[in-house]
C-alpha cells in the first residue's frame, strides 16, 4: 500500500532549535513550513516499517485479550453459567447462539478503544533522525544536533 513511498522517497526537513521556531511562530509559520531537503528513501522505509508494527502492535491484543476472557467467563464464572442453563435460553438455540457473540463483540470493542491510542503512541509521528544515517546526500545537513524530521504517517 505504501510501497510507492519506499520507491519515491518521503521528504525530510531540518530539525530547527526552540528560537529558531520562536521566530516562525512570530511570522505565522510552522516547522512545516522550512523547506524539504530532499526525499530521502531510508526515511520511508523507517517510516513505513514502524506503521507496519504499529499496526501489529494494534491488532494483536484484540485477536487475544478477547479470547482469552471469553474463555475464562464461558469455563469458570458461574453467573455465566446460570445464565446458559436457564429455560428460556436453553429453549432459544438463537439467544444461546447471540449471548456469547455478544460479549465477544463487546469485548473486543473495549479492547480496541484502549489498544488504538497505544498503538499509535509506539512510534511519534513526527520522527527525529540523524542526517548522517541517511542517504549520502543528506549528511552533513540536519539542523540542530545533526538532526532532520520527517513525517511517519498513520
Amino acid at each position: 500500500m505504501r510501497r510507492g513511498e519506499i520507491v519515491t522517497g518521503i521528504d525530510v526537513r531540518p530539525v530547527i532549535s526552540e528560537a529558531q521556531k520562536q521566530a516562525l511562530q512570530a511570522e505565522g509559520k510552522s516547522e512545516r513550513d522550512v523547506p524539504s531537503l530532499g526525499r530521502s528513501q531510508k526515511a520511508a522505509k523507517l517510516a513505513v516499517y514502524e506503521t507496519a508494527a504499529s499496526r501489529v502492535f494494534n491488532n494483536s491484543p484484540i485477536m487475544i485479550i478477547p479470547a482469552m476472557v471469553l474463555y475464562h467467563i464461558q469455563e469458570k464464572q458461574a453467573w455465566y453459567k446460570r445464565l446458559m442453563a436457564r429455560q428460556w435460553v436453553q429453549s432459544r438455540p438463537k439467544v444461546a447462539m447471540l449471548v456469547p457473540i455478544g460479549l465477544n463483540l463487546g469485548l473486543i470493542t473495549i479492547v480496541s478503544f484502549a489498544a488504538l491510542p497505544l498503538a499509535l503512541a509506539v512510534f511519534p509521528q513526527q520522527q527525529e533522525i540523524s542526517a548522517d544515517d541517511l542517504e549520502p546526500e543528506f549528511h552533513g545537513k540536519g539542523g540542530d544536533r545533526g538532526k532532520v524530521w520527517f513525517n511517519r504517517g498513520l
